[in-house]
């Protein structure tokens, strides 16, 4: 219903006698300063794990949102892995020793961190691989979860 519309039927309420009306709100989050407190606290972290799996440690705990899925699908595709092989470790103190709960800032603020952490080991993992393949850093390509020399198969 378009506004003007809606607000001539409040006009008709109100007129037998219905105490109703209509309010705007605009609603401001500071997930900028959250984003930068995730960078600067190391989370999220992630750990190659000797049995093949990659370890996703998050400061943010899920309260049932599914955020396991979506740091496990943007890890996936940010690092070219197969999703089944990333592990979600969240809210364990041992582990994690910062975070929040977040709720729908989550995956905004851990999602765009999850992003970055992957770019930077992908960015680390570059002069690393070109030190293994007897290649220049330049040459090196990551794509499908592995470090090529650009050009090869």
């Amino acid at each position: 219903m378009p506004y003007q519309d809606f607000r001539q039927f409040l006009d008709v309420l109100r007129q037998q006698g219905e105490l109703i009306d209509v309010d705007r709100h605009v609603a401001l989050t500071d997930t900028g300063r959250a984003l930068k407190q995730a960078y600067q606290n190391g989370r999220p972290a992630v750990v190659f794990n000797d049995n093949g799996t990659v370890s996703l440690i998050t400061g943010n705990q899920t309260n049932g949102q599914g955020h396991e899925t979506a740091l496990s699908q943007i890890a996936s595709g940010k690092l070219g892995i197969d999703i089944e092989r990333i592990k979600i470790v969240q809210g364990d103190s041992d582990v994690v020793p910062d975070g929040f709960t977040g709720g729908s800032r989550t995956i905004a603020i851990n999602g765009a961190a999850t992003v970055g952490v992957a770019d930077k080991i992908i960015a680390k993992g570059k002069p690393l691989a070109a030190n293994m393949l007897e290649a220049s850093a330049g040459d090196i390509d990551y794509k499908d979860g592995e470090f090529r020399i650009v050009g090869t198969d």
